[in-house]
C-alpha cells in the first residue's frame, strides 16, 4: 500500500549516485556495481532515457540529483523490482548523495499547518467553555466532548510538527534511513489520532442538538446516528491498528521480505473511511432542518437557525478536497513529499469541524459584542460631531478674543480642554462576557422584532438558551 508505506528500500538506489564512503566519488561501474542486481538494468534504462553520462560519475550525479524526475522514476523502478532487504544492503555500502544539491522541501508548510490548528482551535474551544459557564454555570456533555475533541487535536497537531522535524515535507530519497522508521511510526499513529478527532467532533455535534431539540423522534435518531459514528470510527481504528501482523510490520519493512508479514492495502480503507465520513458529515447538516420546520417563528429566524446549525457541519467542504487528495495521491511512490496537501487537508478539515461547531454556542458572545461594537462606532461618530461643532465655535470665540470690542481669555483654555477628551474605546473582552451574562439573565433571545406571539418568543427563547 503506497499511500501508507514509506519506501525505504528505494532510497539506495538514489543514494548510488554521489560520493562514496570515503567521501570521493565512485567510479560509474563502481556505482552500477553496488546498486542490487535486481534494479540495476531498470535504472539503467532510465538513466539512459534521461541522456545521463555513464562515463564521469560527477556529470552522472549533476543529472540525476537536480532532476526531481529522474530521481522518481529510479525510485519507482526500484520499487517495483526488488525487495527491501537487497536495498538496504546496498545502502549500508553506498553513502547518501545529492547532499550538496538543493533539494525540495514542503516541510515550512507542515509545519506551519500544525501550528495555526493549534492557534485558531484552542482559543475557539476555550471562549465557547467562557461563554456556556456564563451563560448557565455549568457545562454540558457536548461541552465536555469537543474539549476531548480539542485535546486530540492538539495531539495530532503535534505529532506532524514532529513528522515535519523527522522529513514529513521532503522527498523521501532525502530522508536518512534512521528517520525513516520513526517517520512511520508517527504516520501510524496520526491515522488513529485523526479518526478519533473526527469521532470526538461529530458526537458533539450532535450532543448539542439534544439539547436543543427534545422531541423523542429527533433524539432517538441522534441516538441512532451517533451509534453509527462511533461504531464506524471503531472499525476504522481497530482497522488501521491492526493494518499489519504483526503490528510492528506497519513501520518496521524489514519484517516483509520473507518474515511471514502481511498487510492489507489501506489505500481502499482510506478511501471508504473519507466517503463515510462525507456522508455523516450530510446528515448532521440536513438533522436539525427537520424540526426547525416545525418551530413556530418566522421564515427569517428559522432561516437563520438552520444557518448557525449547518456551520457545525461546514467541513463537509473541506472532507470534499481532502477526499480529492486521497484519490490522487493514494498509489504515490514519494509518499513522505506528495502526501502534505492530504496531511494538510486533514487539519484544516479538523479545524474547521471544531471551529465551526462551537460557533451556536459561541452566538451569545458574538450578538453581544456586536451590540457593544455599534454602540462604540455610535459614540464615535457622536464624538466627532460633537468635535466638528465646538470646533466651530472655538473658531468665533478665538476670533472674538482677538477684538477689542469682546476679549476672551476663557475660550481657548476650552477648546484645549476639549481637544484632550479621550475617544471611546472598544469594548474589553470582559465588557462584553458581563454584557452577555446581563442579556441572559434578561432572557434576551438576541433575534429581536416585533409582532411576534408569545409562543413564538417562548419557543425561540428555549432554542437559544439551549444553544
Amino acid at each position: 500500500m503506497y499511500l501508507l508505506r514509506f519506501p525505504l528500500a528505494a532510497s539506495a538506489v538514489l543514494w548510488a549516485f554521489t560520493p562514496g564512503a570515503v567521501g570521493q566519488l565512485l567510479s560509474v561501474a563502481d556505482l552500477i556495481s553496488a546498486i542490487p542486481s535486481c534494479s540495476a538494468g531498470p535504472a539503467i534504462k532510465v538513466i539512459t532515457d534521461a541522456k545521463c553520462s555513464l562515463t564521469d560519475a560527477k556529470l552522472l550525479a549533476d543529472c540525476v540529483c537536480t532532476s526531481t524526475e529522474i530521481m522518481s522514476r529510479l525510485s519507482i523502478a526500484t520499487q517495483t523490482s526488488c525487495p527491501f532487504q537487497q536495498q538496504l544492503e546496498a545502502s549500508v555500502i553506498l553513502k547518501r548523495q545529492c547532499k550538496d544539491y538543493p533539494r525540495e522541501s514542503r516541510v515550512g508548510l507542515v509545519k506551519a499547518s500544525a501550528i495555526a490548528t493549534v492557534a485558531v482551535s484552542v482559543p475557539v474551544v476555550l471562549l465557547r467553555l467562557v461563554t456556556r459557564y456564563i451563560k448557565t454555570y455549568d457545562f454540558g456533555m457536548d461541552d465536555w466532548t469537543c474539549l476531548a475533541a480539542l485535546i486530540t487535536l492538539v495531539a495530532l497537531a503535534a505529532v506532524e510538527f514532529v513528522s515535519a522535524e523527522y522529513g514529513l515535507g521532503l522527498h523521501f530519497w532525502d530522508i536518512s534511513l534512521d528517520r525513516q522508521e520513526a517517520l512511520l511510526i508517527l504516520f501510524y499513529a496520526s491515522q488513529i489520532v485523526y479518526i478519533a478527532v473526527q469521532v470526538l467532533v461529530k458526537l458533539s455535534i450532535l450532543l448539542l442538538y439534544n439539547r436543543v431539540f427534545p422531541t423523542a423522534w429527533f433524539q432517538t435518531t441522534a441516538k441512532v446516528v451517533a451509534a453509527f459514528i462511533v461504531l464506524h470510527g471503531l472499525g476504522f481504528v481497530l482497522a488501521v491498528a491492526f493494518q499489519c501482523s504483526p503490528v510492528r510490520a506497519a513501520w518496521d519493512r524489514h519484517l516483509l521480505d520473507g518474515g511471514g508479514a502481511r498487510c492489507i492495502d489501506t489505500s481502499a480503507l482510506i478511501l471508504a473511511g473519507a466517503i463515510f465520513s462525507i456522508v455523516e458529515d450530510f446528515v448532521l447538516m440536513f438533522l436539525p432542518i427537520t424540526e426547525i420546520r416545525k418551530l413556530k417563528m418566522k421564515t427569517r429566524v428559522k432561516v437563520t437557525l438552520a444557518f448557525v446549525f449547518a456551520l457545525g457541519s461546514f467541513s463537509t467542504v473541506t472532507s470534499l478536497v481532502r477526499l480529492k487528495s486521497i484519490i490522487q495521491y493514494q498509489r504515490t511512490f514519494d509518499p513522505s513529499y506528495d502526501n502534505v496537501e492530504l496531511v494538510v487537508w486533514s487539519l484544516l478539515e479538523l479545524l474547521t469541524a471544531i471551529t465551526t461547531a462551537s460557533l451556536p454556542p459561541l452566538k451569545p458572545l458574538l450578538v453581544s459584542f456586536s451590540r457593544l461594537t455599534t454602540s462604540w462606532r455610535s459614540r464615535l461618530t457622536s464624538s466627532s460631531r460633537r468635535d466638528g461643532r465646538d470646533g466651530s465655535r472655538s473658531g468665533i470665540e478665538l476670533h472674538a478674543e482677538k477684538s477689542p470690542v469682546s476679549p476672551s481669555s476663557s475660550a481657548p483654555a476650552a477648546v484645549a480642554a476639549q481637544g484632550e477628551k479621550p475617544l471611546p474605546q472598544l469594548p474589553h473582552i470582559s465588557v462584553v462576557l458581563q454584557d452577555m451574562q446581563a442579556r441572559g439573565k434578561r432572557g434576551r433571545s438576541g433575534f429581536g422584532g416585533k409582532g411576534r406571539s408569545k409562543e413564538e418568543e417562548e419557543e425561540e427563547g428555549y432554542i437559544l438558551s439551549a444553544v
